[in-house]
Protein backbone atom coordinates (compact mmCIF):
# COMPACT_ATOMS: atom_id res chain seq x y z
CA UNK A 1 0.00 0.00 0.00
CA UNK A 2 1.40 3.36 -1.06
CA UNK A 3 1.60 6.18 1.45
CA UNK A 4 0.60 9.68 0.32
CA UNK A 5 3.58 11.89 -0.43
CA UNK A 6 3.61 15.57 0.53
CA UNK A 7 4.06 17.56 -2.66
CA UNK A 8 3.16 20.99 -1.28
CA UNK A 9 5.55 23.17 0.65
CA UNK A 10 4.76 24.33 4.15
CA UNK A 11 3.25 27.76 4.63
CA UNK A 12 0.20 27.39 2.44
CA UNK A 13 -0.23 29.87 -0.39
CA UNK A 14 2.86 31.96 -1.00
CA UNK A 15 6.44 31.74 -2.21
CA UNK A 16 7.38 28.35 -0.80
CA UNK A 17 6.48 29.33 2.74
CA UNK A 18 9.56 31.56 3.09
CA UNK A 19 7.56 34.27 4.81
CA UNK A 20 3.89 34.62 5.70
CA UNK A 21 1.78 36.41 3.10
CA UNK A 22 1.00 40.07 3.66
CA UNK A 23 -2.14 40.55 5.68
CA UNK A 24 -4.65 43.39 5.76
CA UNK A 25 -3.04 44.57 8.99
CA UNK A 26 0.33 44.85 7.27
CA UNK A 27 -1.26 46.88 4.48
CA UNK A 28 -2.93 49.12 7.07
CA UNK A 29 0.35 49.82 8.86
CA UNK A 30 2.16 50.41 5.56
CA UNK A 31 -0.51 52.89 4.47
CA UNK A 32 -0.45 54.62 7.86
CA UNK A 33 3.34 55.01 7.79
CA UNK A 34 3.19 56.30 4.22
CA UNK A 35 0.55 58.86 5.22
CA UNK A 36 2.59 60.06 8.21
CA UNK A 37 5.69 60.34 6.04
CA UNK A 38 3.79 62.37 3.45
CA UNK A 39 2.44 64.75 6.10
CA UNK A 40 5.94 65.17 7.52
CA UNK A 41 7.34 66.06 4.08
CA UNK A 42 4.54 68.58 3.46
CA UNK A 43 5.23 70.20 6.83
CA UNK A 44 8.92 70.46 5.98
CA UNK A 45 8.11 72.20 2.72
CA UNK A 46 5.73 74.64 4.41
CA UNK A 47 8.27 75.36 7.16
CA UNK A 48 10.89 76.06 4.50
CA UNK A 49 8.58 78.57 2.81
CA UNK A 50 7.80 80.41 6.04
CA UNK A 51 11.47 80.86 7.08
Amino acid sequence: MNRPVRTRTQGGVGAGGERPPATRLDAFYFTLLHLINSIYQIMEVLAGQVL
